[in-house]
């Protein structure tokens, strides 16, 4: 049975057309930020424009632009970021709609990066342990790739500072 939003889609398979849809919004948001998000914060509304801008995959199609309609791009490309952060992937949003970053071993400014967004951890009021235990891992690779000594031995001690449990009146 084909639901309102099946119908708003104008295709006969709508959960292929979604699967591929995400799949490319996905692929294009990876290239984005990791092309451009190491030396400066990435707005998703450049990496909306990448990706209708794209020629890999027609976003100008009727049934595409339709779904984006219903879906809100915002919402795919911070699912999209989700999605790579779980395969592994560095990326980090930043607070005050900064955007995201690629926070790798080749990123010039990386301790900040994961300073500032532990800073973020401490003040957050919701229960975050998954997120932090996320950006640990994401973290413990990127010191592992990490060549430069001086910066490893500060990322090791921004990956202490975020080892500390969170007390609730902690002010940073």
């Amino acid at each position: 049975m084909r639901t309102f939003w099946d119908s708003m889609l104008g295709t006969g398979k709508p959960n292929a057309f979604r699967k591929e849809a995400q799949k490319q919004i996905q692929d294009h948001t990876y290239i984005k930020i990791k092309n451009y998000g190491r030396t400066k914060w990435i707005k998703i509304s450049e990496i909306v424009e990448y990706c209708l801008k794209s020629k890999a995959y027609d976003f100008k199609q009727p049934t595409v632009s339709n779904w984006f309609k219903v879906a809100g791009m915002k919402a795919k490309v911070s699912w999209a970021t989700h999605q790579l952060r779980k395969l592994g992937y560095p990326i980090i949003a930043g607070g005050g709609r900064k955007g995201y970053r690629y926070a790798d071993e080749f990123c010039d400014d990386v301790v900040e990066i994961w300073q500032d967004r532990n800073r973020l951890w401490r003040r957050e009021d919701l229960n975050v342990d998954k997120e932090r235990a996320s950006d640990l891992r994401l973290l413990q690779k990127v010191i592992d790739k990490m060549k430069d000594k001086e910066k490893k031995k500060k990322l090791m001690v921004v990956q202490q500072q975020y080892q500390k449990k969170r007390k609730k009146n902690e002010e940073d």
